[in-house]
């Protein structure tokens, strides 16, 4: 039986994992809706816990203004679950 091939670098693993872990601090600090989209790239895709998708920076960011400033839910808490390092495959 073939090996399935993989979409992750192990070598890597420590180093997305560090790096997902001080975006998610940055995120949790985040006072306002700016700081808290500032590390997004204008072609953000989010996603909601609702199934909903958004696909740009602008309305993303307009949503998270309206949510904080109505204050309609509580502060969020992020977590590093697990993070992988995409493989090359070039």
């Amino acid at each position: 039986m073939n090996a399935r091939p993989t979409v992750s670098d192990p070598e890597r693993a420590d180093r997305a994992h560090q790096v997902a872990t001080e975006f998610a601090k940055g995120l949790q600090r985040a006072s306002d809706a700016d700081e808290y989209d500032s590390a997004f790239a204008a072609d953000v895709l989010w996603g909601s816990p609702f199934g909903a998708s958004v696909t740009r920076f602008a309305e993303l960011n307009a949503i998270h203004h309206r949510l904080m400033a109505a204050k309609v839910a509580p502060p969020s808490r992020f977590e590093v679950v697990a993070a992988l390092a995409p493989a090359a495959w070039w």
